[in-house]
């Protein structure tokens, strides 16, 4: 047989043989302790401007000062994986280490705070399989406000595609699922079911739960799998987070009550035909999934921030005549995600 045939013969076998799927799961080892340290980082300053009044451009007379500044948000925890099963945790101890979170305004000096009020203590969650959530207790006793809501997931199995995959296989992530990522494991659905036991926020909750679901429903992220390599002497798997998302929120009834306070009188007539906030956040990052302990090994996002804030309204003043008043204001940012 001669060698060209061969070589066609074997590259047509090497294409129809499948790919090899790797499959990514959350399974530690029952007693399992992992340290881990998260971070959040960003900077944020004003961008664009612009301001008119009765049609005349008034920005330059807009003084809105330095609004540079800051953020800054610190997870030190220790997780014992106590029973796992299902991909999930059933008995997870945590101690919270330390926490905290700086806020640094350029004119307004430095705001500092811890993020959880939970330092020092250690919080058990157990899965209630009747209930499906999780129980939260404090391994010492006692009570915790902090203890409601508070996020489980410092995994990011969110992000997990929930299916063998081969490199370049690609999936994606669910608003509910990024926030967990994004978030120390917050889980909005159940925020909001404990909202709506309280009858002061279930009333905000009706009044603008629509438009925040308008606009966090449009940020999506995609994940795709890049392969396996060694780090350190460790095995990993990478998953490859790409987030390019945006919607915009109508504030027209918050800016329209405030306004009616600030502007209140007899025979004053406003009209607001816009107040809109614009979200955008754009960039790329990746998870490495410790691929022998079946637990996440790092992570790591870098995103470009944008915010945009545009109201235009009239007013309708008996002795004054009649004016309007159009606004456009800007920031931008970075912000970075870490775990290691």
């Amino acid at each position: 047989m001669l060698l060209a045939p061969r070589l066609a013969l074997a590259a047509l076998t090497f294409a129809f043989v499948p790919s090899v799927a790797d499959t990514l799961v959350f399974k530690p080892a029952a007693g399992l302790e992992r340290t881990k340290t998260f971070s959040v980082d960003g900077t944020f300053g004003l961008g664009d401007m612009r301001f008119l009044v009765d049609g005349q451009d008034m920005t330059g007379a807009a003084d809105l000062g330095d609004a540079s500044g800051k953020l800054g948000m610190t997870l030190e925890v220790v997780d014992r994986y106590v029973k796992t099963a299902d991909g999930r945790p059933l008995l997870l101890e945590r101690d919270y280490s330390k926490s905290g979170m700086k806020f640094d305004m350029a004119e307004e000096g430095a705001d500092e705070a811890d993020l959880f009020d939970l330092d020092g203590k250690t919080v058990v969650f157990e899965w209630d399989a009747d209930k499906g959530q999780y129980k939260r207790t404090l391994k010492d006793g006692g009570e915790n406000e902090a203890l409601a809501g508070l996020g489980v997931d410092l995994d990011y199995r969110s992000l997990l595609p929930g299916r063998a995959v081969s490199v370049g296989d690609r999936w994606e992530v669910a608003p509910a699922e990024l926030t967990k990522a994004l978030f120390f494991g917050t889980d909005v659905g159940e925020l909001l079911s404990l909202a709506e036991a309280e009858e002061e926020a279930s009333a905000l909750l009706t009044q603008f739960g629509p438009a925040l679901e308008r606009l966090f429903g449009n940020f999506k992220a995609q994940c795709e799998y890049v392969g396996q390599r060694e780090i350190d002497g460790v095995r990993v798997a990478e998953i490859k987070l790409v987030i390019d998302s945006d919607g915009t929120l109508d504030l027209r009834d918050i800016v329209q009550e405030a306004l009616a306070g600030e502007l209140g009188g007899e025979g004053l007539g406003l009209d607001l035909e816009q107040a809109d906030l614009t979200v955008e956040i754009r960039g790329e990052g990746r998870l490495l999934w410790d691929a022998a302990a079946h637990h996440a090994h790092s992570f790591q996002l870098e995103t470009d921030l944008g915010l945009e804030l545009e109201v235009a309204l009239s007013i309708s003043d008996p002795q004054g005549g009649d004016h309007s008043a159009e606004m456009q204001v800007e920031i931008l940012g970075e912000l970075a995600w870490k775990m290691d």
